[in-house]
C-alpha cells in the first residue's frame, strides 16, 4: 500500500497553474516588449513630428530672411541703377564739363536713402580714361587693380564693358568692405559707374539673422520633449546655438552629447537626416536624431532619454501584470472548485474499490454508501462511472463465486491430471535395465509436452536370450492418448510372449487395437527383437520415424524400410519383418517425430540431418545415456524459447557382446 498519495485535483491544478504562468509570462514579455517599441517608435514619430515643425519654423524664418536679403540687395541694385542713369541724365542735360561734374553729388546723390552710414562714389570714363571722380579720398589706380568677387580686376571690367558697350553688376571688397557698383557705358562713349559701400547693408540683414535665430531659440526653448528631452542646434563649424549656456541642458549635450552627434555627422556625411542610440555613462542612454538644414548648415535634432522613452511602457506592463496576477488567482479558486467537483466523487469510487479489493465475496456484496448512490445519480460522466463501478461490483462478486468453482475444478481435474502422469510413467519400464545386462548398453527417455502424452517407449525379455524394444506414437495427446499408449504397452508385451515373428506379433496388436476404436486413434511403432547372444535383430516399423543404425565400423544409415501402416486404425493388416545382423558395438538410436519437428521460434524444424551428424560425430565415445544427454543439450539450443509442441521420446541401444 502507498504511503503518500498525490491528489489527482492538484496533479490537474499544478500543470494549469504552470500553464498558465508560463502564458501569462509569454503575454508580459511580448506586451512589454512590443508596449517598449511602441512607445519608443512614439517617441521617435514625436520626434520627427517637432523637428518637423521646428524645420518648417526654420524655413519660414529664413525664407524671410531671404526674402528681405534678396529685396534690400534688389533695392541697393535699382538704386545704383538709377543713380547711375541720373548721372547720365543730368550729364547730358548740363554737358561733360567741371561745374556739372561737381554738382554730382549734390544733385544726384543726395535724392537718394541708404540704410546706415553710406559712402557712394563715382567714376566716369572716356576712352579708357579716367574723366571725373567723385571722392577724391578714394584711390581709382588702386580700386582699378582690386578683384572683384568672380576674380577679375576692376580695370579689366571697365575695359571689357567700353569694348563690348555693355553695363554689369559688381561686387568687390575695398578697405574690408563689401561694395556693390554698376557699370554702364553710354552712346556718349562715357562710362558712368557708380559704388555703394554695402558693408552696413550687410551688417543691417546679419542683424535680422540674429533677430531670427533669437525668434528661432525663443520657439524651440518652449518645446518639450519627453520629461527631460531637449532640441538641439548646431552649425557646420559643432558650435552650440542651442541649447543655451543659461538653460539646463546645456552641460549635459555639450559635454556629454555633442561628441557623439559629432561624430555620427562626420560617420554620415552628406546625409541630411540620421537618428541613433547612445550611452553616454554607464547608466543613462539617449536617443538622438538630426536634421541638416543645408541653407544656414546646421544640423537641428533632439535628444531623449531611453528611459523616458520605455518609462510609460514600464507602468502599462506592471498594470498589465497586476491584472493578469488578479484574473489567474480568480481563476484558480473557481478551477480548483471546478475539479473538486470532479475528483471529489472518484475519490470516493477509489474508497469504493480499495474496499472492494479488500472485501470476502464468499460472505456476501458490499453494502453501498450514501455517497455512492448520490453520484450515481449524475448526469454526467460522473454518474456513468460510478454506475459502471457498482456494476463492477456486482459482476465481481458473481464471477468470483463462478471462479471458485471452476478453480475447484480445475484444481481436481490437475489433480487427477498428476495422477494420470503418475500412473503413465509408473507403466513405463524404467529408461534402463536394471541391474544393466552385461551384452547391452540401453538406455530410453521421454518427456511429454503435456501433463499426460502419447509417446511410449517398452522393453522386456522374451526369454533368457532375446529382448523385445519399442518406441511409438500416439495420434493424440492428454489422457485418451496415455489410456491408448498404455494399451498398445500391455498389448504388444502379451503378444510377444505368446511367440511369433515380431511382424505377426504387430499384426495381432493392429487387430485388438482397431477393434472398439469410436476415436479413430492409432500408433506409430518401430519394434525389435534382438538376440542378445548372437546380436540378430527382426524388426518392423509401423509408420514410424526411422531408426538410425550406427555401426562400428562402417557408415550409419537410417532403417527406412516400412513394415505396415500405423497401428490400430484398420484390422487385418500384415506387417512384413525385417532382419538385420549386430556387430559389436553397433547401435541402435530410435526416437518419435518430437524430436526431429521440434521448432525454434521461428518455425525452422530440426530435421534428421542434424540428428544424424551430431549423432555420428558423438555416439562411438559414448554411453547410452551421455548420448541422449547430448541430444536434449542440442535440442535445447536449437528451440531457444520457443515452447515444446510434442512428446519427445528417445531410444538407445548398443550390442556389447564380444564375439568373433
Amino acid at each position: 500500500m502507498r504511503d503518500k498519495i498525490i491528489s489527482l485535483k492538484w496533479k490537474i491544478v499544478f500543470p494549469l497553474v504552470i500553464l498558465f504562468v508560463i502564458m501569462a509570462a509569454i503575454i508580459v514579455f511580448l506586451s512589454s516588449d512590443m508596449t517598449s517599441r511602441a512607445m519608443f517608435n512614439l517617441s521617435e514619430e514625436q520626434a520627427n513630428n517637432v523637428l518637423y515643425l521646428v524645420n518648417i519654423n526654420i524655413n519660414s524664418m529664413y525664407k524671410n530672411l531671404l526674402s528681405s536679403k534678396i529685396e534690400t540687395i534688389l533695392n541697393t541694385k535699382k538704386i545704383i541703377r538709377f543713380m547711375n542713369q541720373d548721372i547720365y541724365n543730368y550729364l547730358s542735360t548740363n554737358g561733360y564739363k567741371k561745374n556739372s561734374f561737381k554738382n554730382i553729388e549734390y544733385e544726384v546723390f543726395n535724392k537718394y536713402e541708404i540704410i546706415g552710414d553710406y559712402n557712394i562714389f563715382s567714376f566716369i570714363m572716356k576712352d579708357n580714361h579716367l574723366v571725373y571722380s567723385s571722392n577724391k579720398k578714394i584711390d581709382f589706380i588702386k580700386i582699378s587693380n582690386i578683384q572683384d568677387l568672380k576674380g577679375r580686376k576692376i580695370i579689366d571690367i571697365f575695359h571689357d564693358i567700353n569694348t563690348h558697350r555693355k553695363s554689369e553688376f559688381i561686387i568687390f571688397k575695398y578697405n574690408n568692405r563689401f561694395v556693390v557698383g554698376f557699370i554702364k557705358f553710354y552712346d556718349s562713349k562715357y562710362i558712368i559707374s557708380v559704388f555703394i559701400d554695402c558693408d552696413d547693408i550687410i551688417k543691417e540683414i546679419e542683424k535680422q539673422k540674429n533677430i531670427m535665430i533669437s525668434n528661432i531659440v525663443q520657439n524651440m526653448a518652449k518645446i518639450n520633449i519627453a520629461k527631460s528631452g531637449y532640441l538641439y542646434i548646431l552649425n557646420d563649424e559643432g558650435n552650440v546655438i542651442f541649447p543655451l549656456s543659461s538653460i539646463k541642458s546645456y552641460n549635459n549635450f555639450k559635454f556629454k552629447i555633442k561628441p557623439f552627434i559629432l561624430a555620427n555627422i562626420k560617420k554620415n556625411e552628406g546625409v541630411n537626416k540620421f537618428n541613433f542610440i547612445v550611452k553616454s555613462d554607464k547608466i543613462n542612454k539617449y536617443y538622438i536624431t538630426s536634421i541638416f538644414f543645408k541653407p544656414l548648415k546646421w544640423y537641428v535634432g533632439a535628444v531623449i532619454p531611453i528611459k523616458e522613452i520605455v518609462s510609460p511602457g514600464k507602468k502599462l506592463v506592471k498594470i498589465q501584470a497586476l491584472v493578469v496576477l488578479l484574473v489567474f488567482f480568480i481563476s484558480l479558486v473557481f478551477i480548483i472548485m471546478f475539479i473538486s467537483r470532479v475528483t471529489n466523487p472518484i475519490k470516493k469510487l477509489a474508497e469504493f474499490t480499495s474496499v472492494v479489493a479488500t472485501h470476502d465475496f464468499t460472505k456476501g456484496e458490499i453494502e453501498l454508501s450514501d455517497t455512492l448512490i448520490l453520484n450515481k445519480k449524475r448526469k454526467d460522466e460522473i454518474g456513468l462511472l460510478t454506475e459502471s463501478f457498482i456494476k463492477m461490483h456486482k459482476e465481481l462478486a458473481s464471477n468470483i463465486k463462478r471462479l471458485l468453482t471452476v478453480t475447484a475444478n480445475q484444481e481436481r481435474l490437475e489433480s487427477e491430471l498428476r495422477i494420470a502422469r503418475q500412473i503413465q510413467m509408473g507403466i513405463l519400464p524404467s529408461p534402463e535395465p536394471k541391474p544393466p545386462l552385461l551384452d547391452l548398453d540401453f538406455h530410453a527417455y521421454l518427456k511429454p509436452a503435456r501433463e499426460v502424452g502419447g509417446d511410449l517407449f517398452h522393453y522386456f525379455f522374451i526369454d533368457d536370450e532375446r529382448i523385445c524394444f519399442a518406441v511409438g506414437d500416439v495420434s493424440d495427446k492428454g489422457v485418451p492418448a496415455a489410456f491408448f499408449m498404455a494399451m498398445t504397452m500391455t498389448l504388444l508385451k502379451n503378444t510377444a510372449m505368446s511367440g511369433g515373428s515380431i511382424g505377426e506379433i504387430v499384426s495381432r496388436v493392429n487387430n485388438e487395437l482397431a477393434q472398439n476404436n469410436p476415436n479413430n486413434m492409432f500408433v506409430t511403432l518401430f519394434v525389435g527383437i534382438l538376440n542378445v547372444k548372437t546380436g540378430y535383430l527382426e524388426y518392423t516399423n509401423a509408420g514410424h520415424n526411422p531408426t538410425l543404425y550406427i555401426p562400428y565400423k562402417g557408415r550409419a544409415v537410417f532403417l527406412r524400410e516400412i513394415s505396415g501402416p500405423v497401428v490400430g486404425a484398420m484390422e487385418g493388416l500384415k506387417y512384413k519383418t525385417f532382419y538385420l545382423q549386430l556387430y559389436p558395438k553397433d547401435l541402435l538410436f530410435l526416437y518419435t517425430d518430437g524430436v526431429t519437428e521440434a521448432m525454434d521460434i521461428n518455425k525452422n524444424l530440426y530435421g534428421e540431418d542434424r540428428l544424424y551428424n551430431l549423432l555420428v560425430e558423438n555416439s562411438k565415445a559414448l554411453y547410452s545415456n551421455d548420448i541422449i544427454n547430448i541430444v536434449c543439450n542440442d535440442l535445447k539450443d536449437f528451440v531457444g524459447k520457443a515452447e515444446q509442441s510434442d512428446d519427445i521420446t528417445m531410444m538407445v541401444l548398443r550390442w556389447d557382446k564380444e564375439t568373433n
